[in-house]
Order: C-alpha cells, then structure tokens, then sequence
C-alpha cells in the first residue's frame, strides 16, 4: 500500500437514457459530494470536455516542479498550490467517475465512453443480462475499469463503494505527479504500506477531504469540508535533530530546542518561510504517529481563506435549472477566485505571486470558460434558456457579469 500524494473533491456523473432511473439513484445515493444526472449521452459529454481545462491545470499545477526550471522559481510547491488550488473553484468541477448505462438509443454506453478519449477518470458500465459479453469484452479492451449489473439487488451500495474506490484511484493515479518533488527517503516512508495507513488515519481524525502532499518543506496541505486548511508537517528522528539545530541557530531557547530534539514540539519556520506569514513560526506540539521507522507529525492552523465545499456547495444537478444554478456560480466564483486568493495572511495576492498564476494559466479564463458553457448551455432548448434567465434574475451578480452572461446566450 502506497499512500496517495493527492486527494481531491469527489464528483460522479450518471447517464442514463430513463430518466426515472436517474432520480432513483438521486434518492437512493447518498449526497456526500458532487452529482451530475444526465438523460443525453451528448450533453455528458459536452459536459466532460469543458471540464479539461480544469484537469490541465491541476497537471499544470503537480508537473511543474519537475520541469528544468523549477530552481528558478520564487515560490514553492506549498504557495503555489495554496495560490492555484485550495483558493480556486475549479477543483470541484473535476467528474473523476461516469457511471453510463450500456442500453440507450443514439448513442450507447460504450460509444460514449469511446469520445471520452484521454479523460483521466474512470468509467463504469451498467448493464442488462444481455449485455454481459459486451461487457467483458470492453473490460478486457480497457474501455471501462467496471461492469454492474443493473438489475443487481444492492445495486446503490455497489455502485456507492464501486465509485468511492474509483475516485481514489484517479487521486492515485494523478497523485504520482508529485513524486519527482519528494526526496528518495520521503518516497520509501510513504511507500511503506504501515506508514500509509498511519498518515490515512490521521487524516481521518482530521477530517480533511482533500489534500495535497509537498515535498518540500514535507508535510500534506489539507482541508475539510469546512476548513480551515492546515499544514500537517512530517518528521523523523533524524530531520527533528536538523530542525533543532536550525532552531538553536535562529536563536530560540534552549528548553524549546531541547523539546524539538526529544520530539515534544515541531518547528514550522519551513513553511512559516515558504508562505511568507508575518511574525515568529510557532511550536506546535509533535504526535508521533508510527513507530519503526519513528514518524511525528504537527498539525498547524494556517491564516489562508481558501474555497472550501461548504463555501462553494456540492452540485446535486438533475434538471436544467440545477445546471442554471450551478453556471452562474461558477461564473461568480471564477470572477472573484484572484482577488479571494491570498498567499499569506495578507488580504491580497503579491503582484509576483498574480503574475505568477497569470503565466501557469492554461491559455484560457475561467470566467471564458463559463461563458462558453454558458452559451452552449442555452442552445440545448427553449427549456433551458428558460431556466438560465430563471437563474440569472435571481442570482444577484453585478451588473457587468449580468451582461456577459446575457451576451452569451446571444452568441
């Protein structure tokens, strides 16, 4: 058991031709994350591709340090992913599971899980008894990671666990991005199956939903469902002696660099440093957390604001005034996400830091983004202009994103 380096908001799609099905499954799930229901196989995967923006930028964002330049960088793996990740809310609009029933007219399961392409997710098949050979046979062809059948009796509680795993895996998968920024020593700990269990139960007691592992200083930035996002920062035996060295050297006292080296308190001046946080990097008191190799951990509340789940909502979206809703949200949280960031307990972002999420952009805005889904949203039918003009005259956005979104459906 290796420990996975991300974790990220869930969020599943549903496709299915019944739509009486799909509100079954709505009722039966439980609303834990993100949920998208949809009839047409086509708008699912409209829906799919406008997502890619948001999976370029999360690969932007975790293959950078590997790039040959990463030296010359001024911020650190830790601020950019506060700046670009935990302050965005692009991140819960990444559908890391589709479940497709096989049987629909026009275009069939597979053949929509076909136009899916290089999409990083996994893809789960539902299927009649008739369709069990078609199934097998797309399994084997790596089309699809699983087959359920639909007619099973515990069909939600498969279909809960199924998409449960599945998700973590994509996390898993997409993770393995970060290990070229972890030293060899930190890739054996984490490597070691009783190690991953340790930090996974610590997690849990956290309570955290999403996290992002750093190499440098090395510990995990994470979040739960309200906040607030917390540095939980790793240490051995022998890296507590390093830091009670640099502590004596900083001037701290002796008994508090004393307790550092017997493993009572860990010093955050790493990341204290990393994140530019005005004042003194404070004590906090060290757990271990796994014996041979020794493993201690310190947990520290960091001054950021970031987006959290409760702020942004999960989407339950079955009908087109839940998807109405659920653009003009992003497209408010897309125009306020810079001027929310903060790398540091200031209220703003550094001009060098702005520039800096400026250049690792993907060539296109996520207000732009919107605005394109918007417009092809609308196009659907009369239904959901409709619904969109519903939404909009009770959304209460400024006047200037108003008129974008009116020139959109225009367009």
């Amino acid at each position: 058991m290796t420990f996975p380096l991300l974790k990220t908001p869930q969020r599943v799609l549903y496709v299915d031709d019944k739509g009486s099905f799909l509100e079954a499954l709505r009722k039966s799930l439980p609303f834990t994350h993100s949920r998208y229901f949809s009839t047409s196989p086509e708008t699912a995967v409209y829906r799919m591709e406008a997502e890619g923006v948001h999976w370029r930028k999360l690969e932007a964002l975790l293959a950078e340090p590997a790039a040959p330049d990463f030296n010359e960088r001024r911020f650190g793996m830790a601020s950019r992913v506060i700046a670009s990740h935990f302050s965005s809310w692009s991140r819960f609009n990444l559908t890391s599971v589709v479940v497709v029933d096989y049987s629909m007219p026009v275009m069939n399961g597979l053949e929509m899980i076909r136009t899916l392409g290089a999409w990083p997710g996994r893809r789960i098949l539902l299927t009649g008894e008739a369709d069990y050979n078609v199934a097998v046979a797309a399994f084997n062809a790596g089309l699809i990671q699983r087959f359920i059948p639909k007619d099973q009796r515990d069909l939600v509680t498969v279909l809960r666990k199924a998409c449960d795993e599945m998700h973590s895996t994509v996390c898993a998968h997409i993770g393995q991005m970060l290990r070229p920024t972890l030293s060899q020593e930190n890739k054996d700990l984490l490597d070691t199956p009783t190690v991953a269990a340790a930090l996974t139960k610590k997690i849990d007691e956290l309570m955290w939903d999403e996290y992002v592992v750093i190499g440098r200083p090395f510990g995990l930035l994470g979040l739960s469902h309200d906040g607030p996002l917390q540095w939980l920062q790793l240490e051995t035996t022998d890296s507590l002696e390093q830091l009670a060295e640099i502590a004596s050297e900083d001037g701290l006292r002796g008994i508090d660099v004393d307790g550092i080296r017997s493993g009572q308190f860990i010093l955050t001046s790493e990341i204290h440093r990393e994140l530019e946080l005005n004042g003194e990097p404070p004590l906090v008191e060290a757990e271990i957390i796994h014996e041979h190799p020794t493993l201690y951990c310190g947990v520290y509340d960091l001054p950021h604001k970031p987006v959290t789940a409760d702020v942004y909502g999960f989407d339950d979206i079955i009908a087109p005034a839940d998807e109405a809703h659920s653009l003009l949200r992003d497209l408010a949280a897309s125009h306020t996400s810079l001027s929310a960031t903060t790398i540091d307990n200031r209220a703003e972002p550094s001009e060098a830091m702005r520039r800096y999420l400026k250049e690792q952009s993907v060539g296109v805005t996520d207000v732009d983004t919107v605005l394109k889904r918007i417009g092809s949203f609308v196009k659907q039918s009369p239904i959901h202009r409709d619904a969109l003009s519903t939404a909009l005259l009770k959304s209460g956005l400024p006047n200037d994103l108003k008129s974008l979104v009116t020139r959109s459906m225009q367009g």
